[in-house]
């Protein structure tokens, strides 16, 4: 299972493509390889766990011409403090690479509707939410919402009470936390 397949399938799943933004990208592919328990290099960053290794392998992929990138420009500024998108299809190469390898990109597609099967995984803002808090969790083990918030203020991450109530039923829905 590669790194660029997986990109491939996460832009491929897309519901509604083309996938809006860096940030959702990464945050799919974030819980992709948790999903998936294959490490594509996350760590904390500014909107939560980032890899420069999908960044890279992005890259690639739209210089070969698999995926299009296209930016949107914005009048203001967004949630993200960022005044552009890059929104990201597959181009016919690459619809063409992920239909022509069923097998290599089943896994991939199988767990990708697992977190696509929710609405704030078309939301790049609590996606990022639901990202941190499932990294805080998973680095810490069990933890209280009050624990939740103090690892995100030692990561740099403001994250309340309302923010992590609005994720949990996304993380729970994939297994990746449990509520008590």
């Amino acid at each position: 299972m590669s790194l660029l397949n997986a990109v491939l399938a996460t832009i491929h799943a897309e519901t509604s493509r083309p996938i809006k933004g860096r940030t959702l990208l990464q945050k799919k592919l974030y819980f992709l390889g948790v999903l998936c328990d294959l490490d594509f290099g996350f760590s904390p960053y500014h909107y939560g766990p980032y890899s420069s290794d999908v960044a890279n392998h992005l890259e690639a992929l739209v210089g070969a011409a698999f995926v299009s990138e296209r930016i949107e420009s914005f009048g203001g500024v967004s949630k993200f403090g960022e005044i552009r998108r890059y929104d990201y299809d597959l181009t016919d190469e690459g619809n063409s690479a992920v239909r022509g390898q069923p097998n290599e990109f089943s896994c991939y597609l199988a767990k990708l509707k697992m977190i696509n099967n929710h609405v704030i995984a078309s939301d790049a803002y609590k996606i990022s939410i639901a990202a941190k808090v499932h990294h805080i969790v998973s680095e810490g083990g069990q933890a209280s919402k009050q624990d939740i918030i103090n690892r995100a203020a030692k990561l740099g991450w403001d994250l309340s009470n309302n923010d992590i109530n609005q994720v949990l039923s996304y993380l729970t829905q994939m297994n990746l936390v449990t509520t008590s």
